[in-house]
This record gives structure tokens, C-alpha cells and sequence, in this order.
């Protein structure tokens, strides 16, 4: 038996010291000379990459050799001053000790620091005033902190003892940029909120106010917030959990002349919200979000707003009168600069959209959770700008027929997670403007229709998690010869690439994903040869296999994959032509417990 720890040594009844045989230690030492620098020793730094370092001088910087270090002593410091860009190039730090220093500032580089672990210990040192983590966003939980110290970016407001005031005087000093105050119900009187002073706060450009939803209040959630007025200087507000029936005057948006974007969350009981404009100034934001509000009515017209996203309140769709006579013009040229609008999970028929009246200029409709979509033709003419749409059903069997009406300005068109339609329309072909189409977990779709080759402008075409579908063409080619890039991810009914695929002389990409049948098929040498004019080309090899091999980062899985000809990236960083290039709006592939998720892109509307 060999043993490597000895000399057990029993100090108390808590503290046990196991000593290691020095012919261990060594051993262990040179296992790992290549990990570990040891800067008091006098180590070569030169030509190795080290994960572990302990260094005695932490006013010098870290040298290059240090770039992926995990964790860092400095032992024996006497300096009062750190290097102030010390971390700058040690993002992988996991673990800092600076227990053995004397300074009293941590530099700025520090908030490099993404991975660091923020030990629970932490709030025990008596000291402690701030502690600001706002940019680290793998901390997941913020540790306990002491009675009179601050935690930043997240400030949990936690009431006093007795008669004695909550903790939220705590921020009176303070002027950070980014502030998250939560649990607001704790707070006991007016007079805290007035001390604290947000207005003053001219730093301050990101603001969170959280009640908890359901938790006892000390203070009336509408007057406390009519005492937390935000300084001009606020770009991002979001409010949650709020109580009360209706807003407070000042949350009127041309009282905050820099604000691009406003989230409300988890208002059941607010009614009501007057967006009028105070002082006959539009201000216009970026983006509203509108999240779990059932009950609210907007008056007397939508904020001027670029996008906007609503879930779970029907009511701001639902609750507009009808615009006739002057007013309408005035309505127009009000909200013409809305875009953007996303819907999701609200349970009220389209025809019933009052709120499109007062987007003429809308070009990317998004509509996710199912909803009755049938339309009318004074809401179908308000979404005649459409470029972009996105939809989402899980019961309808077919398409609305509003889709072929006024939609001659549709160029993408993405339909997702339609569980009953099995084809498409014979009409589909009259949508002449597509330009990119993306099918998506249509469990029953089963064939394409013969009018697909009239949609000459169609550059992307994107099937994915189609089962039932078998061909695209079975006697001819359906693809149009305008398409440029042809994604077919997990769908194992298609098992061959139709006759013709050489006269697709504009297909610059083909991209194969969880198609075992259909991979074999493009990697037989005849069929290469019909596949030979198609510069990127690639095969993705199925979840299992990836998985196996332990790869979830999508660049390297391409890299990985086998391939027929030059290997193409998620996204093409060699393309230096244009921003439409093909191989660059293609999704990145995500492979995860679920299998195959769709990433963000850098072109679309997610």
C-alpha cells in the first residue's frame, strides 16, 4: 500500500493537517511544472501558458504567459496599489486571492473578470461598504452582505427592526450607473424613498424597480413609487411587480428625454396609463416591452415607440376605439415610426387588433402561442407594409387566407411549430416577393406545393424538424433557381436532393443537418458531382455524435464535421462582399439536451 499523505496531526476538534512525503510532493510538482508559476522562485516564464500562479508584486502587470491563468495568489504584497490594468487579459480568472495585500482600490480591469467566483464569505468583513458586480453575469447570487453595506448593481431593500427605517438609505450616497432595486415592499415610509434621491442621481442610466408580487407592503406601492422619481439622464427603466391601479404623473416619456427603452412586468391590477405628453414634446423610445398586464388600457394613443413587445395582455391590442375623421391623420403621423411588433401568448382574435390602426408603417410582425388569426379587412389593410413575419400555431390546419392579400411586400416569411398543417396552400406561389422562407418543426407538413418555383426572388430556403416531409420533387425540381442558400436540418423523411440540383446555378450554400439518409446520398460520388457547381458545402453530423465528442460550440462543430469540399462556418467571417451573403444569414446550430435549437442571427427578426 502506498501512502501519500502521512504525519496525521490532530490540532483540535475541528482542524485536521495531513502532511504530504516530499518524494509526493515532487512528484506531484513536476507533473504539473508546466500549470503552476512560482514568480518568488525565480520560474521561467518563457514559452509556457500557466493556469495557476502565485506572484509576490501585484503593481507590475501580468505577463502574456498568463493570459488563460485560473487562479492567482499574490503572497507577501506589500504594495497599496494595483496595476490598473492587471486583469485586462486574464478573462479566464476564476479564482483571485488578495489576502495577503494591502491595497485599498481594486482596479477597473477587474470587472474583466466574467468567471470570477465571489466567495459567500465575503459579507463578514466588517469593512465592506460596496460591493459592485454589475458586468458579471455568470453571478447567478448575490451573497449576504452586512447590515451597512451596499451590494451593486442588485440592491435588495430588507426592512428594519422595529421603528427603524430599511435599508434603501443606504443608497443616498451613491451614483451609479446601472441600479437594481428589489423587494420594495420592505420599504417603510415616504421619506426613505425622498432620501435617497434618484433624481440627483445623474449617473444613473439603468433603473429597476421590483416589487415583490403578493408580499406585504408598509407603503402604498403608487406613493412610494411617486417619490422614486428617475434623473433625465435614465436610458433603461423597467418597473415589476407594481401594485397599483394606474402610474404615477411623472412616468410620462417626455419627462425622461433620454429613455430608449421601457419594460413594465407583472401588473395585474394596473388599469390604466396616460401616455399623453405634458409638455407637447413626442419623445420616441427604441422599445416597450408590455409583459403579464391583463387589466391595462393605454390612452389617449400608443407611446411613440420603434418595437414593441406584448405577452400576456390582451388588452393593450384590444382596447383602442376606432380612429375616424381628422384624428386619423393625426394617429398616423403619431405612431407611423412603430416597426417593430411582437406578440405573445395573448389570447384575443387578430380581427380584433385595434391597436395596428395606429401602426401604418409596420414591417415585421412577429406572433408566437396560438391565436385565432383570422383577420378582417380593416386589420388586414393595416398590414400592408409587412416585410418580416413570423407565426406560431399548434392548431390551425392550414394557412389564414389574409396572407395572399396585400402582402406583395412580404420578403421573409418564418412559420413555426404548425402541428396540424399538412401542405401548403396551392396559392403560396403568388407570395412573388419572398425572399426567404424558414419551415420549422411542421410535424405533419408532407410536401411542398408545385407553385413554389413561381417564387422567382426566393434567396434562402430553410426546412427544419419536418418529418413527414419526403421530397422536394419527386418528378421535377420544386426549388426556384433564385435560391442562393438551402438549409435541411432533422428532417429524416428527405432522403435524396431532387433531379435538376445542377441547374440551381445561383445555390452558393448547402447546409445538411441530423439527415443521416439524405448525408449518405450527397457523400456518393456521382451525387457530388451533380453537387460540384455549390462552392460551401456541409454536412453536420447527428446530436449523439457531437455530443460524444463532447463539441457544443457550433463554429468548432463544423470545423469537425465531415464535409464535402471547403468547410463553411455558422457564420462566415471570411465573407467580405455583403452583408446578404448567404452562408452569413444562416442560424448557428446549438446543440443541446433538446437536441437542435435555433440560435440567434445576426440578419432577421429574432
Amino acid at each position: 500500500m502506498i501512502i501519500l499523505l502521512q504525519n496525521i496531526e490532530l490540532y483540535d476538534e475541528d482542524i485536521t493537517l495531513l502532511t504530504m512525503h516530499d518524494l509526493v510532493h515532487d512528484l506531484a510538482r513536476t507533473a504539473m511544472d508546466n500549470e503552476i508559476l512560482v514568480i518568488s522562485k525565480g520560474d521561467n516564464v518563457q514559452g509556457s501558458c500557466y493556469h495557476y500562479a502565485l506572484l509576490n508584486d501585484c503593481s507590475k502587470p501580468l505577463v502574456s504567459e498568463l493570459s488563460k491563468i485560473r487562479a492567482l495568489r499574490f503572497m507577501k504584497c506589500d504594495k497599496s496599489t494595483v496595476y490598473d490594468a492587471a486583469f485586462s487579459s486574464a478573462n479566464s480568472l476564476r479564482v483571485l486571492d488578495l489576502s495577503e495585500c494591502i491595497i485599498h482600490k481594486l482596479p477597473d480591469s477587474i470587472g474583466v473578470l466574467k468567471q470570477l467566483r465571489i466567495p459567500g464569505s465575503i459579507g463578514t468583513i466588517d469593512s465592506l461598504k460596496i460591493l459592485d458586480i454589475n458586468g458579471c453575469i455568470n453571478i447567478s447570487k448575490v451573497p449576504q452582505l452586512g447590515s451597512n453595506a451596499i451590494s451593486l448593481p442588485y440592491f435588495g431593500v430588507r426592512p428594519g427592526d422595529g421603528d427603524s427605517s430599511s435599508n434603501l438609505v443606504l443608497l443616498q450616497h451613491i451614483d451609479p450607473v446601472v441600479l437594481k432595486i428589489t423587494e420594495l415592499e420592505n420599504v417603510k415610509s415616504v421619506e426613505e424613498a425622498q432620501r435617497i434621491n434618484l433624481t440627483g442621481k445623474q449617473k444613473l442610466e439603468f433603473l429597476e424597480l421590483e416589487w415583490t408580487r403578493d408580499g406585504e407592503r408598509f407603503v402604498d406601492d403608487k406613493v412610494l413609487m411617486e417619490n422614486l422619481v428617475p434623473p433625465s439622464t435614465l436610458k433603461k427603466l423597467e418597473i415589476c411587480g407594481y401594485n397599483g391601479v394606474s402610474f404615477p404623473a411623472w412616468l410620462v416619456l417626455d419627462q425622461l428625454p433620454n429613455l430608449e427603452h421601457l419594460v413594465l412586468r407583472g401588473m395585474a391590477n394596473l388599469k390604466e396609463w396616460n401616455t399623453s405628453y405634458s409638455s407637447g414634446e413626442e419623445h420616441m423610445i427604441g422599445q416597450l416591452e408590455i409583459h403579464d398586464c391583463p387589466m391595462l388600457r393605454m390612452k389617449p394613443l400608443p407611446p411613440k415607440t420603434k418595437k414593441w413587445k406584448i405577452s400576456n395582455s390582451a388588452n393593450v391590442l384590444s382596447s383602442w376605439e376606432e380612429c375616424t375623421g381628422p384624428h386619423t391623420n393625426a394617429t398616423s403621423s403619431f405612431s407611423a415610426v412603430t416597426t417593430e411588433l411582437w406578440v405573445d401568448n395573448c389570447n384575443v382574435p387578430l380581427h380584433q387588433w385595434s391597436l395596428l390602426q395606429h401602426f401604418p408603417g409596420l414591417t415585421t410582425l412577429v406572433i408566437l402561442g396560438s391565436v385565432d388569426l383570422t383577420g378582417s379587412p380593416e386589420v388586414i389593410r393595416h398590414l400592408s407594409s409587412l416585410q418580416i413575419l413570423r407565426l406560431e400555431d399548434q392548431d390551425l390546419e392550414e394557412l389564414p387566407k389574409w396572407l395572399n392579400e396585400n402582402m406583395w411586400q412580404l420578403t421573409n416569411l418564418e412559420l413555426i411549430g404548425w402541428k396540424n398543417m399538412a401542405s401548403l396552400p396551392h396559392w403560396f406561389g403568388e407570395l412573388t416577393s419572398l425572399k426567404e422562407l424558414s419551415l420549422l418543426d411542421c410535424d405533419v407538413l408532407c410536401s411542398l406545393p408545385e407553385s413554389i418555383q413561381q417564387l422567382t426572388r426566393l434567396e434562402i430556403l430553410h426546412i427544419s424538424g419536418c418529418p413527414e416531409l419526403n421530397h422536394l420533387g419527386e418528378r421535377v425540381c420544386l426549388l426556384p433557381s433564385s435560391l442562393e442558400a438551402l438549409l435541411i436540418w432533422s428532417c429524416n423523411g428527405i432522403k435524396c436532393l431532387p433531379e435538376g440540383m445542377e441547374q440551381l446555378t445561383n445555390l452558393q450554400t448547402l447546409d445538411i443537418y441530423d439527415c443521416p439518409d439524405l448525408k449518405q446520398w450527397c457523400e456518393l460520388e456521382e451525387n457530388m458531382m451533380k453537387l460540384d457547381h455549390i462552392k460551401k458545402k456541409v454536412t453536420i453530423m447527428l446530436p449523439v455524435e457531437l455530443s460524444a465528442l463532447g463539441q457544443e460550440d457550433p463554429d468548432q462543430a463544423r470545423r469537425d464535421a465531415p464535409t464535402m469540399g471547403p468547410v463553411v462556418g455558422a457564420v462566415d467571417s471570411s465573407c467580405s462582399s455583403s452583408p446578404r451573403c448567404p452562408s452569413c444569414l444562416a442560424r448557428k446550430l446549438v446543440v443541446s439536451k433538446r437536441g437542435l435549437a435555433i440560435a440567434e442571427r445576426g440578419e432577421g427578426i429574432r
